[in-house]
């Protein structure tokens, strides 16, 4: 984007999941920049102490950081945004930034509006928020997108691709697979919003396997009474490194991806794109243009209805 790093009291950050884990940890930093952070999140309590935490840590104030209180699973909650606002005197917003989710969910969920809950809440969710802020993408002048999908659309996901565009329902729910087909759809989406906007910047992107957050709940609660255990081997695995897991990271080096692609200059990126670990990489090869037309139409329907 344009203008100094270090200086962004120019520019309005929207973050869903900001109360928490990378979210919070982004705001954090974006803060530090002076941007104005706007956190859209789904417990005002949590929020709330969150922004309370942050504004005492950067010395800001309330102009600073903006709470708007929504629930990616349910569209109605979604539907009022532009008004929530305007009220706020919010005129435009820079960079808007989906990040919350879920993962895992144990038994199969539906949304209020009678979809698969992590499908509804990583993508559907974020498909709508995204067209209802386009209004004030607009009035940017460099507006730009960042969807977090993750590495588990390669691992987990439908092995068909054509499976990937509709969620899953209660006679074939898989949690992992439900959950790979949703970070499938961030990228998909992300390829298919810069052709529908082309002033638009869109990035995809892997934060790496930070387990030390609420997104792994459902994954500790699976190991029953051992969960206590294996959140203390989760948080050694970080202090060793990558020895045993590659990938894993502490909550703020998941975060450096988000703000690489939420911060850097324009000509640094690819548009679009899917990155990790701060770099340009491969998302699963099948994930291609047609399909990801397919997938926007299929969602608009779904949106109308």
């Amino acid at each position: 984007m344009a203008g100094k790093k270090d200086d962004l009291s120019d520019k309005v950050f929207c973050i869903t999941g900001a109360n928490t884990g990378i979210g919070f940890i982004t705001a954090k930093w974006l803060l530090k920049y002076k941007a104005t952070v706007l956190m859209c999140c789904r417990n005002e309590n949590k929020a709330i102490q969150a922004r309370e935490e942050l504004m005492k840590e950067n010395e800001c104030n309330e102009e600073k950081i903006h709470i708007i209180i929504l629930d990616l699973s349910d569209l109605n909650t979604i539907q009022g945004i532009k008004l929530k606002l305007k009220f706020k005197k919010i005129q435009k917003i820079d960079c808007l930034i989906n990040n919350a989710g879920i993962m895992f969910v144990p038994k199969y969920e539906e949304s209020p509006q009678g979809y698969e809950m992590q499908w509804a809440t990583n993508y559907l969710g974020h498909f709508y928020l995204t067209q209802k802020l386009m209004e004030f993408l607009n009035a940017s002048e460099e507006p730009r997108v960042i969807n977090v999908s993750s590495q588990n659309h390669w691992l987990m996901a439908s092995k068909n691709i054509e499976d990937v565009l509709e969620p899953m329902n209660e006679s074939n729910y898989n949690a992992k697979i439900a959950y790979g087909d949703s970070k499938c759809c961030n990228i998909l989406f992300t390829m298919e919003l810069v052709k529908q906007y082309p002033n638009l910047q869109s990035y995809a992107l892997h934060p790496g396997w930070v387990w030390d957050t609420q997104l792994a709940n459902h994954l500790k609660m699976s190991f029953g009474g051992f969960s206590g255990l294996v959140t203390g081997v989760i948080k050694s695995v970080h202090k060793i490194g990558s020895f045993f897991i590659n990938d894993a990271k502490s909550v703020e080096q998941g975060a450096s991806t988000v703000l690489f692609c939420s911060i850097s200059n324009q000509e640094n990126l690819s548009i679009g794109a899917y990155y990790k670990d701060c770099v340009l990489s491969q998302a699963r090869k099948d994930l291609t243009n047609e399909i990801a037309k397919q997938l926007w139409e299929k969602t608009k329907n779904k949106i109308k209805k």
